[in-house]
C-alpha cells in the first residue's frame, strides 16, 4: 500500500521537530509538510491532498478546532490527530471526528499506535475500493444494485 501522506500544524518548532522524528521512524508515514500557522496549513493541505494532519489548538492565527473544519471542507476524509496541551477542547474536537486528541507532552508510542490505527483503517478503505472496481469493471454482470424503484 501506498504511504499516508501527513501534514502537521503547530507553532511550536520543537514539537513539529519530535513529530517528524517519531512518523520518520514508520515505515509507512510520509511527512510532506509542516506549518506554523492555519493559513499555510491549509495550502499544504490543497497542494498536497494528504491523508492525515496532526494539529495544534493554539495557533497564531486561528484556533485548531477552526482549522479543521476548514481542511473537512476542503478534503472530507483527511484524518485529523489533535496534539495540544489543552485538554478542555477535546469534546470539540471529538464533535469534529478527531481520530484522536494527544496531549502534550507527546507520548511516542501513543503517536505510533495512532498513527497504525489510521493506516488499517485507509488501507480498509482502498482495499474495499480496489475489491468493488475490479468487479465492476471486469465482472459487471455479477454485481446487484440496490434500487428503491424495484
Amino acid at each position: 500500500m501506498l504511504p499516508v501522506k501527513v501534514v502537521m500544524a503547530d507553532d511550536e518548532p520543537g514539537v513539529m521537530l519530535l513529530l517528524c522524528s517519531i512518523l520518520s521512524k514508520l515505515e509507512r508515514a510520509l511527512v510532506i509538510g509542516a506549518a506554523d500557522n492555519a493559513k499555510d496549513a491549509i495550502a499544504l493541505v490543497r497542494e498536497h491532498n494528504p491523508d492525515l494532519a496532526f494539529l495544534d489548538i493554539e495557533l497564531p492565527d486561528i484556533k485548531g478546532i477552526e482549522l479543521a473544519e476548514r481542511l473537512r471542507e476542503i478534503k472530507p476524509d483527511l484524518a485529523i490527530v489533535f496534539i495540544t496541551a489543552h485538554q478542555e477542547y477535546s469534546l470539540d474536537a471529538f464533535k469534529l471526528y478527531a481520530f484522536d486528541y494527544i496531549l502534550k507532552p507527546i507520548d511516542e508510542e501513543r503517536v505510533k499506535s495512532t498513527f497504525q490505527r489510521i493506516y488499517k483503517l485507509i488501507g480498509t478503505v482502498i482495499s474495499g475500493f480496489l475489491r468493488f472496481w475490479v468487479k465492476i469493471r471486469f465482472f459487471p454482470r455479477t454485481m446487484t444494485f440496490y434500487s428503491p424503484n424495484n
